[in-house]
């Protein structure tokens, strides 16, 4: 009874142990978790204005009305700085840098974000660093890649974050006097945000993961003694059924064995294992011999697996190869046992062999099978979307030899249909789902690839997007597509006149569990009220007919203040 309380109260302080060591680790990677999101989201906002300036320093920087809030940069020495359109609008260029402070100032009011552009040679007095972004400069041309700390401020705690920017080629029209070269640091990037909310998640993290393991604990405390309680078994009971389990399991085709924990010497195997490995019963002398027959591949993590869970008192299965006799490799699965004394100390081991070769052989063959095929549907999207690709190229290519215009529209329209269908079979190559698409991925993509192919002549017409963000299967997803490719392409065509501004809108919604509505509408010219949309004799207008009936659906025509186009349809996916 002594040996059994100091048994139980070993293994209680051990597990208070792991308990206080689990909520430490936690708390730990809790905070490392977090610091990971910060770091992330930071680099997000840097990679998105550096995305941003090196557009800007492509085009050479570019032009925007002058107004209260965008005044010519008086930083910029280029006599090119300020012009007047035609039309009298005076435009002042935004140079990368100038761009970047605008964007700071953005990102502040929406996202409370500070960015800082500074350098320890600014032009502009305002971009001076203040001792943390001037000790990270100094970093910088140390080697330093990048620097984020939590700083304590009078206003509160704040997170910093600082990457350095490197002088290119366009830099030296304006940074060039400062000797600068290319390839040099010429500044850095600071952001600023505040810790509070983070620091707050955190804390409430902690607490609860303490509240937790403390609930954890004490409930493992009842269970450990409440089990404690029944399992000690009578030794006479086990020894009195031994000879008639004996006669039991040697009418099976498993293998089963007994292992003492001591010496760790088999006690019994029964004699199925010679037919199963080729080696006699009177061969399993010690745990050894087990150990020396295992498959090459097995022996370093079979030996320690089954070690470390039989010294604690674990029921397992574990699955493993064996060398027969005859050189064969059997897969085993070891189905094991731990009897434990009064005490509650493991006294020997008892287990069953089964011979899983066949089981195993016929995962491996189905995986490979299921892998085979999905590489061949793999390909097979991949191969469409190339062909669907060559068509829309050597279309492209016809169209630039047309002499007439309107032919030369034909073709492209042929060419964007062809495309939108193109775009299904991109998006299934790329993906694990073969039956199903995104449709918001989708349907930003082909609105991209329509607006690129009417090129900067239709720049003025913005398209709006409200699209649900569900997946559709491909049946219903190619018909869809083609549909909005011919209502925006209408509309860009025909709503808007030369160098007219105007809006087009798409919405894709989800209002019943089975219903949906795709609404294409613009606030152009309009079309006349008296068309009839189904009686149409236009090809894009009769294969939107087409199209809606494939998908059972319905289409209603409305043009007041512009054109709008609802398509209704039911889709059990």
């Amino acid at each position: 009874m002594k040996e059994n309380t100091v048994g139980t109260l070993s293994v209680l302080i051990v597990w208070a142990v792991a308990i206080i060591v689990s909520v430490l680790w936690n708390i730990n990677n809790t905070r490392q978790d977090s610091r990971t999101v910060i770091i992330d989201r930071a680099r997000t906002y840097f990679s998105m204005v550096q995305t941003l300036r090196i557009w800007n320093d492509r085009h050479g920087g570019i032009y925007a009305p002058v107004t209260e809030d965008n005044q010519p940069n008086p930083f910029l020495d280029d006599p090119l700085r300020d012009v007047t359109t035609l039309e009298g609008l005076k435009l002042t260029k935004i140079n990368p840098a100038y761009m970047t402070r605008q964007v700071a100032e953005v990102a502040m009011e929406s996202e409370g974000v500070h960015f800082h552009l500074t350098s320890l040679r600014p032009l502009r007095p305002a971009n001076a660093p203040d001792n943390w972004e001037k000790k990270a400069l100094e970093g910088f041309e140390g080697g330093l890649k990048e620097k984020f700390e939590l700083i304590q401020t009078k206003k509160g705690p704040l997170y910093k974050y600082m990457a350095p920017l490197l002088t290119k080629k366009a830099c030296l029209k304006c940074h060039g006097e400062q000797e600068y070269k290319e390839g040099d640091i010429r500044g850095g990037i600071s952001l600023t945000f505040d810790a509070t909310p983070m620091l707050t998640s955190l804390a409430h993290q902690k607490n609860h993961l303490i509240t937790l393991h403390t609930l954890g604990f004490f409930f493992a405390v009842i269970v450990f003694t409440w089990l404690s309680r029944y399992t000690r078994k009578s030794e006479a009971i086990i020894e009195e059924s031994r000879e008639r389990y004996k006669e039991l399991v040697e009418f099976t085709d498993a293998v089963h064995w007994e292992l003492d924990f001591k010496t760790l010497r088999f006690n019994y195997i029964s004699p199925q294992v010679e037919k199963l490995l080729g080696y006699p019963a009177s061969s399993w002398i010690d745990f050894d011999f087990w150990a020396d027959h295992l498959h090459p591949d097995d022996k370093e993590w079979a030996p320690s697996f089954y070690k470390d869970l039989i010294t604690r008192g674990k029921y397992h299965t574990f699955t493993y190869r064996m060398i027969a006799m005859d050189g064969r490799v059997v897969w085993i699965r070891d189905i094991v046992n731990v009897e434990s004394d009064e005490s509650g100390k493991p006294v020997r081991h008892r287990g069953i062999l089964l011979d899983v070769t066949e089981l195993k052989e016929a995962e491996e063959e189905t995986a490979h099978s299921l892998e085979e095929k999905e590489v061949l549907l793999r390909e097979l999207h991949h191969r469409v979307k190339n062909n669907l690709a060559v068509i829309t190229s050597l279309l492209s290519l016809q169209s630039s030899h047309m002499g007439s215009k309107s032919a030369e529209e034909i073709l492209q329209e042929s060419r964007n249909r062809i495309m939108s269908m193109a775009l299904v079979h991109e998006q299934l190559y790329q993906t694990k789902d073969f039956s199903n698409i995104r449709i918001l991925n989708y349907l930003e993509s082909l609105l991209m690839n329509i607006v690129s192919s009417y090129g900067p002549g239709k720049g003025m017409v913005v398209i709006e997007r409200d699209i649900a963000d569900i997946s559709i299967s491909i049946d219903v997803l190619i018909p869809l597509g083609l549909i909005v490719n011919e209502l925006v392409t209408n509309s860009l065509k025909h709503a808007f006149g030369p160098g007219q501004k105007g809006l087009i809108k798409v919405s894709f919604t989800n209002p019943g569990a089975n219903d949906y509505v795709i609404t294409v509408s613009d606030d152009g010219k309009g079309m006349p009220e008296n068309l009839d949309v189904e009686k149409s004799d236009t090809l894009g207008l009769k294969l939107v007919n087409i199209l809606v009936a494939q998908l059972e659906g319905t289409l209603e025509f409305e043009s007041k203040e512009g054109t709008a186009f609802t398509i209704g349809f039911s889709y059990h996916g």
